[in-house]
């Protein structure tokens, strides 16, 4: 049985986006640190609105394990070395029923 996550677009993908070279790729373990970074360089009233407080590296570790195990689908864009937005869809307790989507963008 396919996972209901099978891949259905090749990642990395990099693209232009205003002027702007940009990466986008599945959220992983090797992002943590750069993720808090990112998170850091938010405004406080955005961080406000986002589901989970992601300046706490432990907040940070639930949703990286929360991914990991295919509760939830983030993606990061990078440019360069840095992080500079994300977007996350969580399946919600009845997937395919109820979604949400959360992002933040620099």
């Amino acid at each position: 049985m396919k996972s209901r996550s099978a891949q259905k677009h090749e990642f990395p993908k990099q693209f232009s986006l205003k002027g702007r070279t940009v990466v986008l790729r599945p959220f992983g373990t090797e992002d943590r640190k750069q993720m808090i970074t990112f998170a850091g360089t938010l405004p406080e009233e955005d961080l406000l609105f986002l589901e989970r407080d992601i300046t706490q590296p432990a907040e940070v570790d639930t949703w990286l394990r929360d991914t990991l195990e295919e509760r939830l689908v983030t993606l990061v864009a990078w440019e360069g070395s840095a992080i500079v937005g994300y977007a996350t869809i969580d399946r919600g307790p009845c997937a395919g029923h109820a979604m949400s989507l959360s992002f933040a963008w620099l």
